[in-house]
Formats: C-alpha cells, structure tokens, sequence
C-alpha cells in the first residue's frame, strides 16, 4: 500500500505492477486486505496484478486495470513489443510521405491554374496580382513541408528514444549483468536452467567474464 501511494505522488513511473509467486492462501492473503484494495482502486497510475500463479485470484486482481496470469507475463503486457514499435514508425512514415506527396500535388496544381489564369488575362496590374499571389502559395508550401518534416523528425526522435530504454543492453549500464549458458549461448531466466559445475558467461556493460555455478539457491530458501 505505501509503495503504491509512494509511486503515484513520485510521478516517476508509468505504471505499478503490483506483483508475488505462487504461494498458499495464507501468503497470498495480504492482497484480499481492504487498505491495499482501496489503494489499488484510489491509485492514479494504472496498476497490474500478477499475483501467485494463473489459478490464484485475490481481492487486488478485481480493483486492479489489468490482471496478468504470472509475474512475468505482467512484464510482457506493459514493456511494448519492438517489432510494434518499428512497424508503428514505418506506418506513420508511409502516412506522412502521403500527405507531403498530396499537400505538393495540390499546391502544384494550384499553381498550374494560377499560371496559365496569369497567361489569359493581359494586364500588367494582374499579372502582378498573381504573380504575388503565387509567391505566396510557395511560401506557404515551403512552410508547410518544413514544418510536417520537423514533426516527423521530433516524432522520430521520442521513439527511436523509447527503444533505447527498452533495449536490455542499456540495462546494464545501471548495475545489472545477463547470464548465459558457455554451451548454447542461451540466456539464462531461471534455476532450471542450470546445474551446479555448469559454464556460465556473465555479460556486463562493458564486457563479459565466465564462470561456473558454484551452487543453486532457490529464492524461498
């Protein structure tokens, strides 16, 4: 409770996942208690319950904005998928090419009818008339390409900005290693992935070392 309460005037986070591993009913009762619900419910930030296993529901999974079956399926629902993210931005890069290519097209041929308009009528006051006229429309689309190219360049940027904080590498600069198996070069995610004498290589920012698995502690002992 005080760690949501925490958060939410923090403003620091996106989201609370408000998450435990499987366990009886006796360890997963602290979530059905009525000061942690009503925290649940009153919290601005949205909040995902990944509490015990799929079959485990608590009072906090019916307040909370979206209940996820594990801990780390919680982890794939809030972190956006990459190939979303890239396919969002060619998306959006294929919208903007069509709107420059029918924003030019238009003008041009604004222009077109202002020329040959220009070309019909003689005197020399409306030939200046239009011909003002028509510097005008070309600023104006000067104007209009620059700024549709600074919105995309500005949008561009806060996403390419976002992959960088999704990358896993960029992780590490803040402390943490990823640990994969000498033999397969697979990553390793749980316990089980090993076995006590096994090789292990140990990525960090700004390198690797290896190692072998002295012994396994399971977190509940």
């Amino acid at each position: 409770m005080a760690g949501i309460e925490y958060f939410n005037r923090a403003g620091e986070v996106d989201c609370i996942v408000l998450a435990r591993g499987g366990g009886s009913i006796e360890d997963l009762w602290t979530f059905n208690e009525e000061k942690l619900v009503r925290a649940i419910a009153a919290s601005s930030l949205p909040v995902v319950s990944a509490i015990g296993h799929e079959v485990d529901y608590t009072l906090a999974d019916f307040v909370a904005d979206l209940r996820a079956p594990t801990p780390s399926a919680a982890a794939e629902l809030v972190i956006p998928d990459k190939e979303q993210i890239l396919q969002s931005i060619r998306d959006f890069q294929a919208r903007l090419d069509r709107i420059i290519t029918n924003q030019v097209q238009s003008n041009y041929d604004r222009i077109q009818h202002l020329r040959e308009r220009l070309f019909l009528f003689r005197p020399l006051n409306l030939v200046r008339l239009r011909r003002q006229r028509l510097d005008e429309l070309e600023m104006r689309l000067a104007k209009l390409v620059e700024n549709l190219m600074a919105q995309n360049r500005i949008r561009m940027q806060g996403i390419f900005q976002t992959l960088m904080v999704l990358d896993p590498r960029s992780i590490l600069q803040r402390g943490y290693a990823i640990v994969y198996t000498t033999e397969t070069g697979k990553m390793i995610k749980t316990i089980q992935m090993v076995r006590p004498d096994q090789a292990i290589d140990i990525e960090l920012h700004d390198g690797r070392f290896s190692g072998r698995v002295a012994q396994i502690l399971p977190k509940n002992k």
